[in-house]
């Protein structure tokens, strides 16, 4: 009871706030994906609005580029927290013996 209160409940406050951080952040880079969709949409709306070749590509580079950093920022922090959970699950099962 004991080693319960002192090292597993803190422990366990720990690795809930690190996952829910890592969770946070791959939610945080598929929105970052979804801005890189929405800019190369707006850069074909300014195309047609007759906007300037340079701004256009410019806002399509920036897109592309946004895109991709969101799909991975996206892909490591689901792996991340996945893992995390995993390896929490395990040290709770071993600390109790289930």
């Amino acid at each position: 009871a004991v080693i319960s209160i002192l090292l597993v409940i803190p422990a366990l406050a720990v690795a809930v706030s690190l996952i829910a951080a890592f969770g946070a952040a791959m939610i945080s880079g598929a929105a970052v994906s979804v801005g890189g969709v929405a800019a190369i949409v707006w850069s074909v709306v300014e195309l047609i609005s007759g906007a300037g070749v340079t701004t256009v590509l410019a806002m399509f580079g920036m897109g592309v580029a946004s895109i991709g950093l969101g799909v991975v920022i996206a892909i490591v922090f689901f792996f991340l927290t996945k893992y995390s959970c995993i390896a929490t699950y395990r040290a709770l099962k071993l600390v109790y013996k289930t």
